[in-house]
């Protein structure tokens, strides 16, 4: 049954940077406008891609806003939170698939707090790519945001929706960790320095389409954990995030991850924590 829009939330804009992406747009903007229970436009910001990005985008009816050189997707959502006409933003990356469900009850969480600035969804535990390594950074992921209490301090812009408003008084996402991949949590954390509220809904939901090697995972959460530690340093809160166990988006697991190896060395602390993720490391 098709869920009555909610008309307190007014117009939500989900915006998509996407780069080569024409082989996951259709999909993705299918699982979207499958969306019940919201009123939503839809802006795909194309970073530079030499494929039919672009074109799949307009054909499916979205706005289209194209980047003449490639700035990576904190730039690119900047972009498209610039023209969105909604009053809240819904970010999520190109490999996400929204559940029917998800934007409402991520609008839903935002309408019915005032003092909640933005709420971050939590990824499926299935993933639809079956090796180890990617099986293991969507589990991961799962856990690690399945087992959180109370407001966040970081962002996940796999799914995060945000008042339009506080966003752009925010700055938005900064020019200086374009690359980083740490862009999402340095926007969360300067957010709730300057005193906003970032919620978790665990049941807005969304199957995150990543697919990891063992070497790209290795590489990937290398990358994360040294520009992560970066900034705490930077911010003089590492030992915070350690005692209040404050990882999000983070997490001990990427430190695991990208100070290992062998795969087998990569699951097996998760493991003795989560045992659902024993047969991964027995090869099941």
């Amino acid at each position: 049954m098709k869920l009555e829009a909610d008309n307190r939330g007014g117009l939500l804009s989900v915006i998509i940077p996407a780069r080569n992406a024409a082989a996951q747009m259709e999909e993705t903007l299918h699982a979207v406008f499958q969306s019940e229970g919201v009123s939503l436009e839809v802006i795909v910001v194309d970073d530079a891609s030499r494929d039919d990005t672009a074109r799949i985008a307009k054909k499916m009816g979205c706005r289209v806003i194209s980047a003449s050189r490639r700035s990576g997707p904190g730039i690119c959502r900047n972009k498209g939170a610039a023209v969105a006409s909604g009053e809240n933003l819904l970010f999520i990356d190109v490999d996400v698939l929204l559940r029917p469900d998800t934007a409402a009850r991520l609008l839903s969480t935002l309408t019915g707090d005032p003092e909640i600035s933005a709420v971050v969804g939590m990824v499926e535990a299935k993933n639809p790519f079956q090796n180890t390594a990617s099986r293991y950074f969507n589990l991961r992921k799962h856990y690690d945001y399945k087992i959180l209490k109370g407001p966040l301090t970081n962002l996940y812009t796999t799914v995060t929706a945000i008042r339009k408003r506080v966003f752009l008084d925010s700055g938005g996402f900064s020019e200086k960790y374009t690359g980083s991949s740490i862009e999402d949590a340095e926007l969360g954390r300067r957010l709730v320095r300057q005193g906003s509220r970032i919620a978790l809904n665990k049941n807005a939901r969304v199957v995150h389409k990543k697919f990891h090697s063992v070497k790209t995972l290795i590489q990937s959460d290398h990358i994360r954990a040294v520009h992560f530690m970066k900034l705490l340093l930077r911010e003089r809160l590492a030992g915070d995030i350690v005692a209040h166990r404050r990882f999000a988006s983070f997490r001990m697991g990427s430190i695991v991850t990208a100070a290992a190896g062998p795969a087998t060395l990569i699951l097996l602390p998760s493991a003795m924590i989560f045992p659902e993720l024993l047969p991964l490391v027995l090869g099941g």
